[in-house]
């Protein structure tokens, strides 16, 4: 499917457009401050962050091959196994609802938005839309999109990167929670208690 090559390719830049570029100079603009908050590799969640971008690394690699070099696709670990076209579609169609997910997440967030927690900063707790639902949006998005590409490229390598990828976003959930526990305190609790974690 030659337009797939095409699609996964321009959704791999423009997600990265939207959700980083565009909403850190967005954030940037509006608060004078960089979102940007992964905080020191030593530390667990610098530790976990280092590891969620080289995962990230290995999609963009996975999706640039398969984009200009689809033979690479036909044997070996990155050899796609024959599914069903209606899943691939699925696929195409979880991927665009993740993103969108994501940025609405992000932008319901408002001045809160941060990546990585780092910081001892005392942020809003965001109740509002989509955090009327899921404590977490922004990473069940993300989950959404490990779904999706292995859907879109059903190999042992987008396996294996959503197996990892899940396990990781499960482990800064919860890092992330302790945190904000320990920053609001009362407020924090009650708002866990309302909302679910994922969704």
């Amino acid at each position: 499917m030659s337009w797939l090559r095409v699609f996964i390719s321009l959704y791999l830049l423009f997600s990265l457009f939207v959700s980083i570029i565009w909403r850190g100079l967005v954030f940037r603009k509006q608060t004078g401050k960089n979102p940007f908050i992964l905080g020191d590799s030593e530390t667990p969640a610098g530790y976990l962050a280092t590891w969620l971008k080289k995962l990230s690394f290995v999609v963009a690699v996975e999706v640039l091959t398969f984009s200009f070099y689809p033979d690479f696709f036909s044997s070996g670990p990155l050899m796609n196994l024959p599914i069903p076209a209606y899943l691939t579609y699925f696929g195409v169609l979880l991927l665009l609802l993740a993103l969108s997910v994501i940025v609405l997440a992000q932008i319901q967030m408002g001045e809160s938005w941060r990546v990585g927690f780092a910081t001892d900063e005392k942020t809003e707790i965001v109740c509002r839309g989509l955090y009327k639902y899921s404590r977490n949006p922004i990473y069940f998005g993300l989950l959404l999109t490990q779904i999706g590409f292995l859907l879109v490229l059903p190999n042992f390598v987008s396996l294996l990167v959503m197996l990892i990828d899940i396990v990781l976003l499960q482990i800064t959930i919860r890092l992330e929670e302790a945190h904000l526990t320990a920053l609001h305190g009362e407020p924090y609790l009650e708002f866990k208690r309302r909302v679910r974690r994922w969704i």
